[in-house]
């Protein structure tokens, strides 16, 4: 039964072995890889073409639109901000013209220490 094993593991072995000496050797098949295998670069000499250049100037057009467009957005982005501004700054000239009303009727230092020292009593019925 030792004997079967061992024989079985070795078969297995070099079925490997053959297997890997097998890819190595075969050189490996690449799909679609067919024809003119140059690596430099042709031009295909599109700039004389009117059709590839008419198609060019539209994608360049429709760019400069959608760029156009968003400084459209950003220009009445700009008015609101302004606008809000405008709010802010007219709301605090109202507060501080508020507070400048106010500052007149605050009493003055001999009123605010007669009424502290009102506090100062003891009252009625304490120890």
């Amino acid at each position: 039964m030792q004997k079967v094993l061992a024989y079985i593991v070795i078969f297995c072995l070099i079925s490997l072995i053959i297997t890997s000496i097998y890819k190595t050797l075969i050189p490996k098949i690449s799909e679609n890889m067919t024809g003119n295998m140059e690596t430099t670069y042709k031009d295909p000499e599109l700039s004389n073409d009117p059709v590839y250049l008419a198609k060019l100037n539209a994608a360049n057009i429709a760019y400069l639109k959608e760029q156009i467009d968003g400084i459209s957005q950003i220009k009445s982005d700009f008015e609101k901000i302004h606008e809000q501004v405008e709010s802010n700054s007219m709301n605090i000239q109202g507060l501080n013209q508020a507070i400048e009303s106010t500052k007149d009727s605050i009493p003055g230092t001999d009123v605010t220490s007669a009424l502290a020292d009102t506090g100062n009593t003891i009252p009625s019925g304490a120890t």
